[in-house]
């Protein structure tokens, strides 16, 4: 969901380094005011301009390929059910996570920090992405195999459940079959109007 026109360095906001469009939203812009209806859908604009004000949290889903390890940052992502514990992620059906995801059967979420802003981005493909095996970038691997990141807030490790077509995306539903929450963490990075966000503690 976060699109980028550029891979232009930028300082953000938050005083990190970020890439693209991101990075160049200002928060005091003027925002237009959409009010559309078709039955047979609204537009893509119109629709991205609406779901624009809503806030998320910012995710990398991971998964294990063939070729090594694969991320993609994603801020459509939901806890679906606690009983049975499910978690669902939306990605887009051309991404090479996507076929990673299905052929293994499984993938960690890391929910991440206010401070991860640049690892966002790497996983946007805003920045440098990190190698086949996440050199550099500390990882670990629970049940899956798939790499979780440190430094997050939190993680979810799951077993694909059910993989749902949708539209341009797919709904990868996994059965949550470990999870875990850092200790003293407790600023998300949030994505808000185009522009990473953090709450003001």
């Amino acid at each position: 969901m976060m699109e980028s026109e550029d891979d232009t360095p930028r300082i953000s906001i938050q005083g990190a380094r970020s890439f693209g469009r991101a990075a160049r939203a200002k928060a005091d812009r003027q925002i237009e005011a959409v009010d559309v209806a078709d039955e047979a859908g609204v537009d893509r604009d119109s629709l991205w301009a609406t779901m624009r004000r809503l806030p998320a949290g910012v995710t990398v889903v991971t998964a294990v390929s063939d070729a090594g390890y694969l991320g993609i940052t994603v801020s459509a992502f939901s806890l679906a059910s606690l009983d049975p514990p499910l978690a669902l992620a939306c990605i887009h059906t051309d991404s090479q996570i996507a076929g990673a995801i299905q052929a293994s059967g499984g993938f960690a979420v890391t929910i991440l920090d206010g401070r991860q802003e640049l690892v966002a981005e790497m996983f946007a493909g805003r920045a440098p992405r990190p190698d086949s095996a996440f050199a550099g970038l500390p990882h670990r691997t629970r049940l899956t195999g798939a790499p979780i990141l440190e430094g997050g807030l939190a993680w979810l490790d799951c077993r694909l459940a059910h993989a749902l077509p949708a539209g341009d995306h797919t709904i990868f539903l996994g059965l949550v079959v470990a999870a875990g929450v850092a200790a003293g963490h407790d600023d998300p990075l949030l994505y808000f109007s185009s522009q990473y966000r953090r709450l003001a503690l």
